[in-house]
């Protein structure tokens, strides 16, 4: 081994560099146009030091040198050898940064022409060895991208060339808000040829995620995956030969296949990210910050520091690859080629784009591919490539230039694609999709689509020729679908409806729930009699509901019996029972089928009960089963009143319109506004508002406390058993038609009546599926509500037992069987047997009574006799009130007429009286008068009833909406346009401008507001899951109106720097209460936030039917308020919420109840939410509905269960009262341990006092500021003259120094709010207004020593001159160093004294809590607030200034107009 180890002593000897300090630096950097002339006219000889080599020529000598030092050793043995040669000269380049015997030792076209320094100019590189080259473009677009194996440039624009062969961080974040992710790139470490020939591949990992990992192949966790796909917060697909990744909120990330990755950061992001890419700042100056937080000039440390461990390698130290210059071996000749090849990007086509994006880092990346492929054709045109690219992306697409350089030409294979230089990220796509995240970037380049085509199941398509969805199936263009009695036809990827008006269904199922014709869901248990429907201009038909106590302890409601009756005729009239009994003239009993001219009825099944009328009215009732369906045809649209609302498309109104009575005037004041004419708010309410007796007493309605609270022992039962509606049973419409509602009523029925509503319940959903082409078998399935019941007769109903309805509603496969009684006799429903008439009972006003004597409530005595009912009161005559008579029935002379109830409500009503009721004995009303209540009145003196209060004739109730008066017991109503509101608070609940409510859980950008006008006004919000807890804290909100864009992107209300607000727009944007409101007076559009989950968003009439979005349409119409970007009408919240997603929408959350998910939580959250049931929000029961927002409570509260319980609670519980407080009823709810809110806060910045400061030295003269020169002087009490300023406020120092430091005070006069102590240069004190700097702060602010020197005394140091305290000398007050004299302390010191009791009054108490406050108040910008009109009320902490005082919004005091 000797003779090797004195050889390779030798050739150290010969390729040791002289090391050489470095020379200060590069050559001054040339312009873009200077150097393409430099580089055109000068040679390269000019650069080569005399005497110089070939560098070639020695390098070769350097290898032959190894070679013949390693001859005779093994290859193991002489590899070695070779490698430790190489880096130990490598090591000693680097330090020596260039050695001129080597003239391309320097990176990106960087020349050594001298010891240790090299020249950059050739392409405007900088750092000791040009390893960096700045990309100035304007319009880069913040993207950072990573190409071959070898070139980074960051988000700011800074080119350099990366040597490293492993594995490093190109972008990591850590976000404050727990969002951390990681992008990492592994570089080929065999590469050794052409950089685009090398193998590479892209990893993303996410907290709680498995990698996903990006090479010629997508792979999660390792398994091959489908594209697109989402994962998380990530969508993946495939763009041309692209794949791209999109994260909701974070980044774009697009990757070629082979070596390029792009990645674009979303704009919040900003300075938030770290790695190779930079810290995405907008400065380049600063990108090589390392691992560790230090700012490097050395890209090889910058690039070591982020190397990471390969997924695939074993533990182990990271090595260092020191960097090589990639031409390091290439002679003169080589390079001037290699120069002249890569100066195509200086010459037309690229030419176009120098303005916009530099081609100097990409000159620079060419020339280091070319050097390391022996200049191949396809590297050249992939290094070409990369600068179009760049282009591309910054909108300045160079498209043909492979056309003209005929070496670089791509062919696609598929025949249909063409070569396309800017393939938009978010290309026109046949299927709905949602709009571009703020991360995208522009464009990527491949075969695609020509122009005005659309990719489409692998070929191009005309858009004309795009297919529809519909339930999950795509559909060809002209294909037809039904949507309910309407015709959809799928035109260029759009279904284009008819817009006939449908027949319409109202529903009353299981305890007791309602669904009126424009599909209002509500409950109204209450045991009476109601009017289901009537018509509202005419007496043609009318339908009326008895509801009895049903359940296991005859503590729910049900309908007892159903009754039709045409043209106010009581000999037109059937009444179906839940006995099974069909009556005529609520009398007669008959048995089906039966037909006339009036009525057709017949047993559909054993389940269904028909009754078909001649005016477009059939009922159908399923007695044993708890439901009742009423539907009516296209000629009764807007011609409906009663329980099951008005048939106009509108569930806002469903609770608003009443019939005209009969002295009524058509036209006038418009159509009358409720039951009785005003808008009734509240279930009870209305349904109370169409009782048609007024003998009969509704249930006092108590808290609405859930059944399964009652019923404990059922609850389980209930949960199980309700849950298949969950299940798979009825997969196939859950997807369509939410179970949700539908469960929470299964679960409640069942809890208080068992099985039969349980089934009631599936059942009723199930023929929604099947109305919806989904049939669902579920019977089929369970046994338990499949059953037929036992027969006890031998005759069948009829052969039409099993025939199928008409229109196909009503399946034919349910039990047919059916029983009738014999000739001559009937069925006694309570003892379930048949029995001759004499043996009959009695069906009056719903109900059932024996045969022989009864006492009736209210009617006395009465006697069934034949199964018909008369009654006799015992009343005296004498008991009868004033102005009422007696009747008798036993007196033969008595005018039955009389006895006869005629009402106020009555004529409200258009009521007729029955020719064949009853004749009553008892008090009654003369002929002429109406009752109402216990007493009598003339028909045109009928008071109104509205919210439970009561109403003369004449009197008036006004509302933005409308104005009403009092005429004949009912309010003729005027309506006016007006604005409404749209609401999405906690993180699923929305209720829309029109009204509808629903809740969509998603966790993606989706539109609240978008406008279909010319005009632009859109809203985005997302929710925000703070800290990845699951939990929703607080939305991102984007308002869009006009040319203004405000957004709001974390808590503090304030909006965000990239707000942008249009000069020529008026805008207002100011905090109170509980929230920040932005104000578009102009446009009439006004949002409301409490910074955390609450959005409100007002709009003015002149925006009705021009919006879109989750808010729906704003066109007084409810029932197409679903409506997809696309037009087409869904049913199912969820597919509605994401249909208006306005990123890439991830994996939803779980839309599943949260109190079943988290059933431990449901007591605790039953108990806070019980407060909206209580006393304390009584006075707003009769005006809003707290059913929705009881229900939202529950799910809030049970939802919060991993942290921000309370403020979940408070949420839900906050949006009812803002409810309440718009519609005029303020409720003060908060209490110390109930969501308290302290006021205090803001009060503490106005300062404690007034104090006055008199000196110890002076004899206890006063600091005064005198109102003759404003000079700041001692003076004794008795000569304070009127307008000097001798109280003062201690408040918390302006400058912050220290936070929450209550001896950091600044002295504010307390007369002349927003005017401070003040230090001058001088060291004397003035008084000043106050000043946004520091500097004012800084001036302005003192340390208070209290009892350092004197106990009760207190002396004040400047904080802006330490050591410096306010010493009296005189009559003089100035700062002076501290001195260590009795003195000096005598002088410093001072004495507060109390100024109330001198009989100043001053109120610093000016912020106060609110329930309900106006948010417009006079304040410097606005005195008169006169910018802030029709905004709504506002709950929280508000000012009040006195008069003539106004807020200063910046300092948050009241001060003087001229202050």
């Amino acid at each position: 081994m000797a003779a090797p180890a004195s050889a390779f002593c030798l050739l150290l000897a010969c390729v040791w560099l002289p090391r050489g300090e470095p020379a200060g630096g590069t050559l001054p950097v040339q312009s873009l146009g200077e150097r393409a002339t430099a580089l055109t006219l000068r040679g390269n000889a000019e650069l080569q030091p005399e005497p110089t080599q070939d560098p070639s020529h020695s390098h070769q000598e350097a290898i032959l040198a190894i070679e013949d030092a390693t001859t005779g050793m093994g290859s193991q043995e002489a590899e070695a050898l070779n490698s430790l040669a190489m880096s130990s000269w490598e090591r000693r380049l680097h330090r020596a940064k260039c050695a001129p015997s080597y003239l391309f030792s320097c990176f990106n076209g960087g020349e050594c022409v001298h010891p240790a320094f090299c020249d950059c100019r050739r392409f405007n590189a900088t750092g000791p060895r040009c390893q960096m080259v700045y990309n100035a473009g304007p319009e880069r677009d913040s993207i950072c991208r990573a190409w071959g194996q070898h070139h980074v440039e960051t988000f700011d624009g800074l080119y350099y060339y990366l040597s490293g062969k492993g594995s490093y961080t190109l972008v990591g974040c850590h976000e404050p808000e727990g969002q951390t992710f990681s992008i990492q790139v592994h570089n080929d470490p065999q590469c050794s040829s052409s950089p685009y020939t090398c193998s590479r591949s892209v990893s993303l990992f996410f907290v709680g995620e498995q990698e996903i990992h990006l090479a010629k192949e997508v792979t999660y966790g390792g398994t091959r995956v489908q594209l697109p796909q989402v994962m998380g917060n990530v969508r993946l697909q495939r763009l041309a030969g692209y794949v791209l990744v999109r994260h909701q909120s974070a980044f774009t990330l697009a990757w070629d296949g082979a070596s390029a990755v792009y990645i674009k950061m979303s704009p919040e992001f900003l300075g938030w990210t770290h790695g190779l890419c930079g810290n995405n700042n907008a400065n380049p100056q600063d990108d090589l910050v390392t691992r560790y937080g230090k700012l490097m000039e050395d890209v090889a440390e910058f690039v070591h520091s982020w190397q990471e461990q390969a997924p695939n390698q074993p533990p182990g130290p990271t090595t260092s690859s020191l960097p090589r210059p990639p031409c390091l071996q290439q002679s003169l000749g080589t390079m001037q080629v290699v120069y002249d090849r890569c100066e195509a990007l200086l010459r037309p086509p690229f030419d176009a784009c120098h303005a916009y994006v530099s081609p100097l880092p990409f000159m620079a990346s060419c020339t280091s591919d070319l050097c390391q492929s022996a200049g191949d054709e396809a590297t050249w045109c992939r290094a070409l490539a990369e600068y179009a690219r760049a282009c591309a992306q910054a909108g300045r697409p160079l498209q043909g230039w492979r056309n003209q350089l005929q070496k670089c030409t791509v062919h696609c294979k598929e025949k249909a694609f063409i070569y396309n230089e800017c393939i938009a990220c978010c290309p026109a796509s046949c299927q709905p999709r949602a709009s571009c995240v703020d991360s995208e970037i522009a464009c990527v380049d491949g075969c695609y689509c020509p122009d005005g085509l659309i990719f489409e199941d692998g070929g191009c398509v005309a858009p004309a020729e795009c297919p529809c969805e519909f339930h999950g199936t795509l559909y060809p263009t002209g294909s037809v679908v039904k949507e309910d009695c309407n015709a959809c036809t799928c035109t260029a990827g759009k279904w284009m409806c008819s817009t006939s008006v449908c027949p319409a269904e109202c529903s009353v199922t299981g305890d007791i729930h309602f669904t009126t014709f424009d599909g209002r869901r509500y409950t109204f248990p209450a045991t009476c009699q109601y009017i289901l429907a009537k018509s509202r201009s005419s007496g043609t038909f009318m339908v009326t509901l008895q509801n009895a106590p049903c359940g296991l302890n005859q503590d729910g409601v049900c309908v007892q019996s159903v009754s039709v009756i045409l043209h106010q005729d009581p000999r037109r009239q059937v009444t179906l029972t839940q006995a099974g009994d069909v009556l005529l003239f609520d009398q007669y009993k008959v048995t089906p089928p039966y037909t006339d001219d009036a009525f057709e009825i017949r047993r559909l099944s054993s389940v269904f009960l028909r009754v078909r009328t001649n005016v477009g009215v059939r009922v159908l009732y399923d007695r044993e089963g708890l439901r009742l369906y009423l539907q009516v045809d296209q000629r009764w649209v807007e011609d409906t009143v009663g329980l099951c609302g008005t048939f106009n498309g509108n569930t806002q109104d469903d609770f608003l319109y009443v019939p005209l009575a009969r002295n009524r005037k058509e036209g006038g004041a418009g159509r009358p506004l409720s039951p009785v004419g005003v808008p009734e708010s509240t279930p009870q309410l209305f349904g109370n508002s169409w009782k048609t007796l007024s003998a009969c007493f509704p249930l006092v309605s108590g808290s609405p406390l859930d059944p399964c609270d009652v019923h404990l022992q059922a609850a389980s039962y209930a949960l199980q058993s309700c849950s298949v509606l969950m299940g798979e049973i009825f997969m196939p419409c859950s997807e369509y038609l939410s179970p949700m509602p539908y469960f929470e009523q299964c679960r409640r029925d069942a809890c208080r009546c068992g099985q039969p509503c349980l089934c009631a319940t599936l059942a009723h959903y199930a023929r929604l599926c099947r109305r919806h082409g989904l049939p669902v078998d579920f019977r089929a399935r369970l046994p338990a509500c499949g059953e037929c019941p036992t027969l006890t007769c031998q005759d069948l109903a009829g052969p039409e037992a099993c025939e199928v309805d008409g229109d196909g509603d009503l399946s034919g496969g349910e039990c047919v069987e059916g029983c009738a009684c014999p000739p001559d006799t009937y069925l006694d429903t309570q003892a379930d047997l048949c029995v001759p008439r004499n043996q009959c009972s009695c069906h009056f006003q719903g109900m059932d009574y024996p045969p022989g004597d009864s006492d009736i409530l209210s009617l006395g005595h009465c006697h069934c006799k034949d199964g018909v009912m008369s009654c006799d009161s015992r009343a005296p005559a004498a008991a009868c009130p004033a102005g009422q008579v007696f009747v008798n029935c036993s007196d033969l002379r008595t005018d039955p007429e009389l006895s006869r109830e005629r009402t106020c409500e009555q004529q409200l009503l258009n009521l007729s009286v029955p020719a064949r009721s009853p004749c009553l004995s008892g008090c009654a009303c003369p002929p002429g008068l109406l009752r109402h209540g216990d007493a009598c009145f003339l028909p045109e003196e009928c008071p109104c009833t509205w919210k439970e209060k009561e109403y003369f004739p004449g009197d008036q109730v006004m509302s933005p909406c409308h104005s009403c008066v009092c005429q004949h017991g009912s309010f003729q109503c005027a309506l006016h346009p007006c604005a409404s509101t749209c609401t999405a608070y906690g993180d699923r609940h929305y209720r829309t401008f029109d009204g509808l409510p629903f809740d969509f859980v998603g966790a993606c950008k989706v539109h609240l507001v978008k406008s279909t006008s010319d005009f632009s006004f859109s809203v985005i919000v997302e929710n925000v899951n703070c800290y990845s807890s699951g939990i929703i804290c607080r939305k991102f909100i984007s308002v869009n109106v006009g040319n203004s864009l405000i957004i709001f992107d974390d808590d503090s209300g304030t909006p965000s720097p990239e707000s942008f607000l249009d000069k020529k727009q008026e805008v207002h944007t100011w905090q109170v209460g509980f929230f920040t409101l932005v104000h578009f007076p102009r446009e009439h559009i006004t949002l409301l936030w409490d910074q955390r989950t609450t959005v409100h968003i007002q709009a003015g009439p002149q925006w009705q039917g021009l919006l879109t979005g989750l808010c729906g349409n704003f066109d007084l119409k409810t029932v197409n308020e679903m409506r997809t970007p696309e037009n087409l009408e869904l049913t199912n919240p969820q597919e509605f919420g994401g249909s208006w997603a306005a990123a890439e929408c991830p994996d939803t959350l779980d839309p599943r109840d949260t109190c079943v998910l988290n059933p431990l939580r449901e007591p605790f959250a039953k108990k806070e939410c019980s407060i909206l049931l209580s006393e304390v929000f009584e006075t707003c029961h009769p005006v809003v509905d707290v059913t929705w927002f009881y229900s939202n409570c529950l799910t809030d509260t049970c939802g919060c269960s991993r942290g921000g319980d309370c403020e979940c609670f408070c949420a839900s519980v906050s949006a009812y009262a803002h409810q309440c407080c718009q519609h005029g009823v303020a409720v003060d709810w908060r209490t110390p341990r109930l969501c308290p809110y302290d006021c205090d806060f803001f009060n503490k910045a106005l300062g404690k006092g007034p104090y006055q400061l008199a000196s110890l030295a002076a004899g206890g003269a006063l600091v005064a500021r005198k109102v003759a020169g404003g000079a700041v002087v001692l003076v004794s009490a008795e000569d304070v003259a009127l307008g000097d300023i001798v109280n003062f406020l201690l408040t918390a120092a302006l400058y912050k120094a220290k936070a929450h430091d209550p001896d950091m005070v600044s002295l504010e006069a307390a007369d002349r709010p927003n005017f401070f102590l003040h230090v001058t240069a001088n060291g004397s004190l003035e008084l000043a207004k106050w000043q946004g700097s520091d500097a004012f702060h800084h001036h302005a602010s003192f340390l208070l020593h209290r009892g350092t020197w004197q106990g009760g005394l207190v002396a004040l140091e400047s904080l802006v001159e330490p050591r410096a305290f306010l010493f009296v000398s005189g009559s003089v007050l100035a700062l002076r160093l501290y001195e260590h004299t009795e003195a000096f302390r005598r002088g410093s010191l001072f004495r507060l004294l109390d100024a109330k009791p001198s009989g100043a009054v001053y109120s610093t108490f000016e912020w106060h809590y609110d329930a309900c406050a106006s948010p417009c108040f006079q304040t410097c910008r606005d005195p008169r607030a006169a910018s802030c009109q029709d905004v709504p009320r506002v709950e929280g902490c508000v000012p009040a200034c006195p008069i003539p005082k106004v807020l200063d919004e910046v300092t948050q005091r009241c001060v003087y107009l001229e202050d």
